[in-house]
């Protein structure tokens, strides 16, 4: 009776010594060995050549197979681990580690419902080992079940309580799942937390103020990007990067920058790194994610209503490809179409409209411009209020400030930590004169902005002490 190579779910692997001939069993349990030795230092690529060395004179070695296959996924080559794994799933298609990297295979690809087929057939065998738990949490995370994730990350870091990469994973988790009070406990373990997450922790905890600071400091330690290709030049900037973080960071972190300057309010700050970065366009224009920087600032002064700042900025940055070109097309003719460009505006929508997201773009900057347009009506008030509510005049705009006002409350009622909001709700208050409410939503505004300027300009206008100022 022959034995055929697909052995029932049941049968046992050979042992070593069963498939290796006396004289190379020796060598192969040293190939072995070592591939184990290279696994745990981190070394996939070597892991996966030993392993293969094994496989190619011995294809029923299942260890070499579990080595392989870890050892493709850990470098990220898929193609060589869909040509591993199709031998070992005909041979023990029930093995738990072996399923699992089937089951990473599906999830690599964004095949999840496939991942999450092949997961449940060995789902209660193998939750008890940490790379299946690694992959379940990751499963449930691509799956926005970031509670149940969190848990498991947590469950994880019970194990394994100094680990810093499982600290990290805890309080991304974490951030994802509403719950930065346990981010910020995981990453106050690290004597180095990473900066970027630890922002938008305290950004979520509404600690704007202090996420703020955290940014600035990063941004600080950061060189400007530079084009300079000497090999001089390139070993500083490495070393610099080592140090202070990488230069994806320091570009998240001046977006990040310009969103929550936004949220605060701080208009003469947006307008300060807008002219920062008008002046530093000629030597970044080549580069995509500082173009980036700049489109975010185009749609923060689109929400502000600055209609000639948004259009400069979107004008410079409108010939980047992609969707950050888009980005600065749609913003260019949302401001032609709020000062009745027509033309304009139909020229610079005519490529959003022929791409596949471009309509979504183009909605959306329109909405940031009507919005803009309410809260650039509201700065044309004058200054005065006590006698803006005394003019005649007045009568004749009150139903436009009424309407105003019932707007900004809508929006202070979706985005309460709003700064910007607040003053002009305040101010139409004060113009319909409504000086008691005005002055209320004066110290909310101070309270999370005490440095916002118009806010304060506002307060001494109607004789008003801040309660923070006050205090």
């Amino acid at each position: 009776m022959t034995v055929t190579q697909s052995q029932p779910d049941h049968a046992r692997s050979p042992r070593l010594r069963e498939l290796v001939p006396p004289e190379h069993r020796f060598a192969v349990s040293n190939m072995l060995r070592q591939a184990r030795m290279q696994w745990r230092l981190g070394n996939a690529r070597p892991t996966r050549a030993l392993c293969e060395q094994v496989i190619e004179t011995y294809p029923s070695c299942r260890t070499a197979h579990r080595l392989a296959l870890k050892g493709a996924r850990a470098e990220h080559a898929w193609d060589r681990h869909a040509q591993l794994i199709q031998l070992p799933t005909l041979i023990w298609p029930n093995d738990a580690p072996i399923t699992l990297e089937a089951a990473w295979f599906h999830f690599a690809h964004g095949r999840l419902k496939e991942a999450r087929t092949a997961w449940s057939r060995i789902e209660m065998v193998a939750r008890s080992r940490d790379d299946s738990l690694d992959f379940e949490i990751e499963l449930l995370e691509s799956e926005g079940q970031y509670r149940t994730a969190l848990a498991l990350a947590a469950r994880r870091l019970g194990r394994r309580p100094n680990s810093s990469a499982l600290l990290i994973r805890v309080a991304r988790l974490a951030l994802s799942a509403g719950r930065p009070d346990i981010g910020s406990k995981a990453l106050s373990q690290l004597v180095h937390p990473p900066r970027i997450l630890q922002a938008r922790l305290l950004a979520a905890s509404h600690q704007l103020h202090q996420a703020l600071d955290c940014i600035n400091s990063l941004i600080a330690t950061q060189p400007p990007c530079s084009h300079d290709d000497s090999p001089t030049s390139q070993v500083a900037e490495h070393h610099t990067f080592r140090k202070a973080g990488t230069r994806a960071e320091y570009l998240q972190a001046r977006l990040l920058r310009v969103e929550w300057l936004v949220a605060l309010g701080d208009l003469a700050r947006i307008q300060e790194l807008a002219s920062e970065w008008l002046i530093e366009s000629e030597s970044i224009e080549t580069d995509p994610c500082r173009t980036e920087e700049g489109v975010a600032l185009a749609q923060a002064a689109l929400s502000f209503g600055q209609w000639d700042d948004a259009l400069r900025l979107a004008r410079q940055c409108r010939q980047t490809g992609g969707s950050i070109g888009l980005r600065a097309r749609g913003i260019m003719a949302a401001v032609c179409t709020q000062l009745n460009r027509r033309r304009l505006a139909t020229l610079c929508a005519r490529p959003l409209r022929r791409s596949r997201h471009g309509t979504q773009i183009l909605a959306t900057c329109h909405r940031t411009a009507m919005y803009g347009r309410e809260l650039a009506d509201q700065w044309a008030q004058p200054q005065d209020q006590a006698a803006a509510s005394s003019d005649p005049v007045t009568s004749v705009l009150r139903p436009l400030l009424e309407r105003s006002a019932t707007v900004l409350d809508r929006a202070v009622k979706t985005n309460p930590k709003y700064a910007d909001l607040r003053y002009h709700r305040a101010n139409c208050l004060a113009a319909l004169g409504r000086k008691e409410e005005a002055c209320a939503e004066v110290d909310v505004a101070l309270d999370i902005n005490t440095d916002y300027r118009k806010a304060n300009e506002l307060a001494e206008s109607l004789g008003h002490a801040p309660a923070a100022v006050a205090c």
